[in-house]
């Protein structure tokens, strides 16, 4: 079975710069020796931060955002994952994860399900129809964004498609650093699959940020941990150990609603 490297981002957005946040990632990951085949993932809205001023975050015209994940898939010949946004018919903000692929073609666009209503997201943007998920290196991947972490009926629909990865992409407040890691953990456990959670650092001008980027392994077990400073963690991912444990302990099977 397949083996797949995987390279999570964790840093400090610069608000609302995209240029800048470009460059950030560059300075992480100009030493990081990646394998063609790889998966980069970088958190949500990658390059502003978690604002609502659609006239700075959102893609259209120039799709700069979208532009620099093609061309970073292309030169590292890698799947890359972040957050975007786009407007749809309405006006209204997409937050969503988009994997690019190498050739510049997107394998996955996922709108974020559950827009955080406590702060008004939910007025801003729209929500979601259901799970995504598609095929990188003979893993099937799912996508989630932030809020998303906290409905676990979300994630079963993916489970039922046989993912063995699900990420989640974050602005997740550092007040809140207990229920983004115990989440993590619950997914995966849950789902017995792979849990990756990439989360950033810093702050913006309504939130702290603590990090805490995570994979964790289908029995809950946290695999890597980024901490709290900006860096990459560097995974390589055995599909054989999750195929070997979902044999011997079936638990998918038994479920009987979702």
């Amino acid at each position: 079975m397949g083996r797949m490297q995987i390279l999570a981002c964790q840093y400090d957005i610069a608000w609302e710069d995209k240029p800048e946040n470009f460059r950030r990632i560059d300075h992480l990951l100009r030493h990081v020796a990646i394998c063609p085949g790889s998966l980069i993932v970088l958190p949500e809205m990658f390059s502003t931060g978690f604002s609502f001023n659609l006239k700075a975050v959102a893609e259209e015209p120039d799709r700069a955002a979208e532009k620099y994940l093609a061309q970073l898939a292309s030169d590292t010949e890698s799947c890359v994952i972040g957050g975007v946004v786009t407007h749809d018919l309405s006006g209204k903000g997409l937050n969503q994860a988009l994997a690019m692929g190498p050739d510049g073609k997107a394998l996955s666009r996922f709108t974020k399900l559950h827009p955080f209503s406590p702060v008004g997201e939910h007025h801003h943007f729209h929500r979601g129809h259901g799970p995504e998920v598609f095929s990188w290196q003979g893993w099937r991947i799912a996508t989630f964004v932030c809020y998303d972490l906290r409905f676990p009926e979300a994630f079963r629909l993916a489970a039922k498609q046989d993912v063995q990865l699900m990420i989640c992409i974050a602005n997740f407040p550092a007040k809140r650093d207990h229920h983004w890691r115990s989440l993590l953990v619950a997914r995966a456990i849950e789902n017995q699959c792979y849990m990756l959670g990439v989360n950033r650092v810093g702050s913006d001008p309504n939130a702290s940020y603590c990090g805490s980027t995570l994979l964790v392994d289908p029995l809950g077990h946290i695999v890597k941990d980024a901490g709290k400073e900006p860096g990459v963690i560097n995974i390589d991912l055995d599909q054989d150990n999750l195929c070997e444990y979902r044999k011997a302990f079936p638990v998918l099977r038994d479920r009987w609603m979702i």
